[in-house]
């Protein structure tokens, strides 16, 4: 029976671990698009600006070839789709981007660096 607790405890363990991981990203998604509306709302966005951050970040993708720049460049393409259709599902498919601006928000109130949010918000 040592095997049939050991078993049970397991699928308990996967459970209470699939638990978290779903509190986890609720929580995420929650502090990214309160973060994400705060920064829309003190720096609202047009269709050229959005159309313009994604330029420079695929600039960026040109440049660097990376991996980090590619979510960069997803994002942005979710923020453009946001702008026009008021979803985030496709800036979700960048979720390392996500939870970075989650935590910025968390920690600091902005979605952008400190060293970004100083040279570009307006924080009301």
């Amino acid at each position: 029976m040592v095997f049939g607790k050991t078993r049970l405890n397991s699928l308990e363990n996967q459970q209470v671990f699939k638990a978290k991981i779903r509190i986890f990203t609720m929580n995420t998604i929650q502090l990214y698009k309160a973060g994400i509306a705060k920064s829309d709302r003190e720096n609202p966005p047009t269709l050229k600006s959005r159309y313009s951050e994604f330029k420079d970040e695929l600039q960026e993708l040109v440049e660097d070839r990376n991996v980090d720049e590619l979510i960069d460049v997803i994002h942005t393409i979710g923020r453009l789709v946001h702008y026009v259709t008021g979803s985030h599902i496709v800036s979700y498919l960048a979720w390392p981007t996500v939870k970075k601006h989650a935590m910025r928000y968390k920690n600091h109130g902005c979605i952008r660096s400190k060293r970004n949010c100083k040279a570009h918000c307006k924080h009301k």
